[in-house]
């Protein structure tokens, strides 16, 4: 009996399904696919307002759901687009719950594509092409626009898959085209999922009846705020692989939320980041407010994703931690924090893509940045020091034009250079368009002092950089700046004051120096020394060991001032009693020359004694002469007179006809106040020398017999 029974039961569902089976070969079997097909057709453009097709065959089935393939299917481009099709798919396919159409719900459960091509673009004015508007009754037929039209459809999709496919994003103001190659998409919960978690909306929906309890409400109504959907990209980026996962806003709730939240993990070679927040959607499409938080692991890989160079000495690993907030004008980063090796790096950026020419802001701030802790040592190219030299020949760094507007402003509070040397409350403004970059200011503390620097850099295609400077430096004390060479101080005290003006072109340091025109000026208040250095390359040492040669190494030297007045053309820099000390025993000026792209120097001096301190000249250097090369110059002293020294300096007119001892640099001089005179030659008019003749003295040329006064 009981066998009898199940064989009845069994054989009862095989007719049923027989039957279903039958009933939906002879439904397809009736169906007008052409029809089904153009009202397909109509209803899209009607939603969009665009032109579709379906070039290829297409095929239905209605068990155990009604499933529709289409191979050949196009959506129409914005009019304005850059090509015909926004979307092109070698197959499309979608399933549709039967029941919920008699309430006129179009459940999709499922949407596939494989092959697509979908191109998202703007125009010059940023309009998307994504941006649909729906079809005039006029472009309709009569029938369509009249059937329902106060009654409206809803369309929910509740699983979106793509595979072999591509993404193109396209800027109408660069004509710029960034194209992702998706390998695979899942996008939403399969259609028993979705039914399911359509259901547990319904049900905490529903109204409270007299026999159950009343549910507290959601905490918002918005279908968005639903549990998160899965999602899951395999894609190639310019050659990068990656991999992003996470969750997203439900899919069949698109069409009606506001926003769509979002938690993703992107993850590629090297790098990773997270991003989390919500994208807007209908009336807020364009907009987003995500947190997010990267991680680098290898520069290499990020640059080729990214598409722009980055150092090789860059540091890694490096963590950005952003709070993204875009709206349809611009996109601000704000606050952010950027970590590496050790320091921290915060503040804002801003882009706006709709400028002329668009922009990109940056306003960054730290307590403290060691760059000697990013940039590793050695990495700034060859070094001048390794071949001798002051200027190195290394490339000067190339920076490539940009098309967008770049600017910034940078406050460091303390900030180490790669050498070891600390600057104080640093603040810097830039701007840089394409080959001219700007610097409208970059002030600091150094030195116990403060230093105001501005300038320019040009880059044109072909040529070598072109840079100008002004630099204003005030109250810096001498000591502190000669502790900052590491070597032994020989001055304690001299505040000191720099003005320079410089303009100069050259692809290296050195060629840079070697084309320098403009001007340096220097002044330098009291000062004693402290000392002696032994050092045979402290140029500054054995300047003061030569102006008292005869003086104990305890004594003290008490500089009332110094100043120097450098005119610069073409790396050459020519003295003409524009370099003078003064001292509470002596006052000297210098003649000569410096030239930068030699890297040599030449330069005369005659001490001065002061008149009525009852001093001996004898104890006094009669000539200290510097001359050899910037990064090791010499100091030579004439204690016995200057028959020996003329002899020399003669022949050194003649072999090499150095401008140091040109007549017009050696005339004596007596001006009482050489630095002041040194700074404004007109200032003061150095009166005429009378005539005086010593014994001795009248073989030696006339140049050289006004510059020793015999």
């Amino acid at each position: 009996m009981k066998n009898k029974w199940l064989r009845n039961l069994l054989l009862g569902v095989l007719t049923v399904l027989l039957l279903a089976g039958a009933g939906a070969w002879l439904l397809a079997s009736q169906i007008d696919r052409d029809a089904v097909t153009a009202r397909a057709i109509t209803e899209v453009k009607r939603a969009t307002g665009r032109d579709f097709a379906i070039d290829g065959t297409v095929r239905l089935q209605f068990f155990p759901a009604l499933a529709l393939v289409a191979d050949d299917v196009r959506l129409g481009n914005a009019a304005w687009g850059s090509r015909p099709d926004m979307l092109h798919a070698k197959r499309l396919a979608l399933n549709v719950a039967l029941r919920p159409l008699l309430s006129r719900r179009v459940e999709v459960g499922r949407v596939e594509l494989n092959g697509a091509d979908l191109l998202l673009e703007t125009n010059a004015q940023g309009e998307p092409n994504w941006r649909f508007a729906r079809a005039d009754a006029a472009a309709l037929p009569r029938a369509d626009t009249d059937r329902d039209t106060a009654r409206k459809v809803h369309v929910s999709v509740a699983q979106l898959l793509a595979q072999d496919s591509t993404l193109s994003l396209r800027n109408g103001r660069s004509g710029t085209t960034r194209t992702l190659a998706i390998q695979s998409l899942r996008l939403g919960n399969d259609a028993a999922d979705a039914i399911a978690a359509a259901a547990k909306v319904g049900t905490e929906a529903a109204p409270a009846t007299p026999n159950t309890p009343a549910t507290p409400p959601a905490a918002t109504t918005d279908p968005a705020s639903a549990a998160l959907d899965p999602f899951a990209l395999d894609a190639t980026y310019r050659g990068q692989a990656m991999h992003i996962e996470g969750r997203t806003g439900p899919l069949r709730s698109i069409a009606t939320a506001s926003a769509l939240p979002i938690d993703l993990q992107l993850s590629l070679a090297g790098a990773s980041a997270k991003l989390t927040g919500e994208l807007g959607l209908r009336e807020q499409a364009g907009q987003a407010r995500l947190q997010m938080e990267a991680q680098v692991e290898q520069s290499a890989v990020l640059a080729q994703a990214l598409g722009v160079a980055l150092p090789a000495t860059l540091p890694l690993p490096l963590s950005l931690k952003a709070t993204l907030d875009w709206d349809r004008e611009r996109l601000r980063a704000d606050p952010m924090e950027w970590r590496a090796a050790g320091q921290t790096l915060g503040g804002r950026l801003e882009w706006n893509p709709r400028a002329t020419p668009p922009a990109l802001h940056a306003t960054l701030r730290a307590d403290g940045l060691d760059l000697a802790r990013i940039i590793p040592a050695g990495s700034g190219g060859g070094s001048a020091e390794s071949s001798g030299r002051l200027f190195s020949d290394a490339p000067l760094p190339r920076l490539p034009p940009s098309p967008i507007a770049l600017s910034g402003e940078l406050n460091v509070e303390r900030l180490v250079l790669p050498g070891g040397i600390e600057l104080g409350a640093v603040r810097a403004r830039a701007s840089m368009l394409d080959d001219r970059l700007d610097l409208s200011s970059l002030s600091f503390r150094l030195a116990r002092g403060t230093v105001d620097v501005a300038g320019s850099m040009r880059v044109a295609a072909g040529q070598a950089p072109a840079i100008s400077a002004r630099i204003k430096a005030r109250n810096l004390a001498m000591d502190s700046l000669l502790a900052l060479s590491r070597r032994k101080a020989v001055l304690s005290g001299g505040r000191t004051e720099i003005d320079a003006d410089l303009r100069g072109e050259g692809s290296t340091p050195h060629r840079l120096a070697a084309s320098l025109d403009g001007e340096v000026r220097l002044r330098m208040g009291a000062a004693t020394t402290v000392g002696q250095s032994s050092a045979p390359q402290d140029l500054l040492a054995a300047f003061v060991r030569a102006l008292t040669p005869n003086q104990a190494a305890s004594e003290t030297i008490r500089i009332q001032c110094a100043a120097a007045r450098l005119p610069l053309q073409n790396g050459v820099i020519e003295i003409d009693r524009s370099m003078a000390v003064e001292t509470d025993k002596l006052s000297l000026v210098m003649a000569g020359r410096i030239d930068l792209g030699r890297e040599t120097l030449e330069l005369a001096m005659r001490p001065t004694v002061r008149k009525g301190l009852g001093l001996k000249p004898g104890n006094f250097a009669d000539l200290v002469k510097i001359g050899g090369t910037l990064s090791h110059p010499a100091v030579q002293v004439d204690m016995l007179g200057t028959a020996r020294e003329a002899v020399s300096l003669s022949a050194a007119v003649a072999s090499s006809g150095a401008t140091l001892l040109a007549e017009r640099l050696l005339q004596h001089n007596n001006n009482p106040q050489p630095c002041q005179a040194a700074l404004n030659p007109t200032a003061t008019a150095s009166p005429t020398p009378s005539p005086r003749k010593a014994h001795g003295s009248s073989h030696l040329p006339t140049p050289l017999r006004d510059l020793f006064g015999r």
